[in-house]
């Protein structure tokens, strides 16, 4: 078939037209900015007034906030709503109550409500940040199932029931977190962190039953949760991690030894550990987490690490472990190795200049 070239005519046409409507979305787009800007700063303008009325309120004996609040505009209302942020986000005590009863009568409350019930995701983050500033009570059931299914929302709900007055949320929220098996959010690592700095046998608790297929990433974020943490006490079971020491990834296995850096006082640590085995692992990243976490404890265990030091084919592993065990590697009567000898003479440069 033959094409028909266009004519002259109809190309310009067709320019024109093309231009017509970059010309038009250019417009549009500047439109809208200046529409932002211009709200922009009739908020700021608001913003001050606002702010003396709000602190003059607090100062009172009123618990009357509908007189604060009538007759506002939209604009006004926007304005209080960022202040009441402001003071939830740095003041405490008696204020908090005055700006929440305050919040609650602006109906923002009730919209972060309608949000999560019925907005996307977005919305529902939104509603859940509210929640949280306001100390909403929340049924907690209600909350976890539409939290479900999405990292960044089940890190907000449990930051949501973290702040609850619920004496009894350490093992729903570990659930929330954890159930689906797959790495936190920034924000869900600080939530685990707080419950497990809480309540340290919750964690242990749930993960001695626990049968997901968790993700390399979601284990190695529990070993640092539970690395930074203080230990536990004996009669909590440490198996979980120990059986971990072999799991068929190096990154997962250093994080399981370093999650046991604190335990060298525990005979299940050192007898469920295969040590002659973790000392001579084929990942020198292993090895290295692995002569650190026996350098902080006694001698008992320490020949076994020697023994695999001076065969390290590893530099940096040599490094690591030299200056972890120093004390127990620089002796004479070992007759260091030249490979031993520049490991420790780099340490103790290291060592000099701080």
């Amino acid at each position: 078939m033959t094409s028909v070239p266009l004519s002259v005519e109809t190309l310009i046409w067709l320019g024109s037209f093309v231009l017509a409507l970059l010309i038009a979305t250019i417009v549009l787009t500047m439109g809208r900015s200046m529409i932002s800007a211009r709200h922009g700063v009739q908020v700021d303008q608001k913003r001050s007034a606002l702010r003396q009325d709000v602190f003059r309120y607090l100062q009172s004996d009123s618990t009357d906030p509908d007189a604060l609040i009538a007759g506002l505009t939209m604009v006004e209302r926007t304005a209080l709503r960022e202040i009441i942020e402001e003071i939830l986000l740095h003041f405490r005590g008696r204020n908090q109550v005055q700006v929440r009863h305050i919040a609650r009568a602006l109906g923002l409350e009730r919209k972060a409500f309608q949000e999560f019930e019925t907005g996307e995701r977005y919305e529902q983050l939104h509603a859940l940040y509210w929640f949280w500033l306001l100390e909403t009570p929340i049924d907690r059931d209600r909350m976890i199932e539409k939290s479900c299914g999405d990292t960044d929302t089940e890190a907000a709900a449990a930051q949501v029931l973290l702040a609850s007055d619920d004496d009894d949320i350490a093992a729903p929220t570990i659930e929330l977190l954890l159930s689906r098996g797959q790495s936190l959010s920034v924000m869900g690592m600080d939530a685990l962190y707080e419950i497990h700095n809480d309540d340290p046998t919750a964690l242990f608790a749930y993960v001695a039953n626990e049968t997901t297929d968790w993700s390399e990433s979601l284990l190695i974020q529990v070993f640092e949760v539970i690395s930074y943490a203080a230990p536990v006490g004996s009669a909590v079971s440490l198996e979980w991690v120990i059986a971990r020491t072999s799991h068929e990834s190096a990154d997962v296995r250093a994080a399981a030894f370093n999650a046991l850096s604190e335990y060298g006082w525990r005979d299940d640590v050192r007898t469920g550990v295969d040590w002659e085995r973790a000392v001579r692992d084929e990942s020198a990243a292993v090895r290295k987490v692995v002569y650190r976490v026996l350098g902080r404890w006694d001698d008992r265990v320490n020949s076994t690490a020697i023994a695999a030091l001076y065969d390290d084919p590893d530099d940096r592993a040599r490094v690591a472990g030299v200056d972890s065990l120093y004390e127990d590697v620089d002796r004479e009567e070992l007759a260091p190795s030249p490979q031993i000898r520049k490991a420790l003479d780099w340490v103790k440069l290291n060592s000099a200049f701080g």
